[in-house]
């Protein structure tokens, strides 16, 4: 009788703890859930491996004046010592579909972002309206 008891809590136990990590699992906070309905354009990173890794995006924003940006750039990839750049672009404003390596990394006077996220060697981050 004591045995049944210990082997049902027991089982319970671990029952709620799978539980506990399913819901962790499958209800992350991701892109999606972001206020700004924001959509990747396109993206390029440097492929040379001796020095810092170099990625650039291009992203549309629907709803610019409720759009969690940094939030965006924080989902982004980043790798130590390298440098992660996102540019934001309003949804219904022209915007580049391939971007360079090399500044300016798009024709600046056809396309303007209207906001840039950066992610420095460091961690840092700033975001630039």
């Amino acid at each position: 009788m004591m045995n049944k008891r210990r082997t049902l809590g027991f089982g319970i136990g671990i029952l709620l703890v799978l539980l506990f990590i399913f819901k962790d699992v499958f209800f992350l906070p991701n892109v999606e859930s972001l206020k700004g309905e924001f959509h990747e354009v396109t993206f390029v990173r440097n492929e040379q491996n001796t020095g810092p890794v170099i990625r650039l995006y291009v992203v549309s924003v629907g709803k610019k004046e409720d759009a969690q940006f940094e939030a965006y750039g924080n989902f982004m990839p980043h790798t130590k010592y390298g440098i992660t750049t996102v540019f934001f672009f309003d949804k219904k404003s022209p915007i580049p579909r391939t971007i360079s390596e090399n500044e300016p990394y798009f024709n600046t006077v056809d396309f303007k972002p209207i906001a840039k996220y950066e992610k420095n060697p460091m961690g840092n981050t700033s975001l630039t309206f």
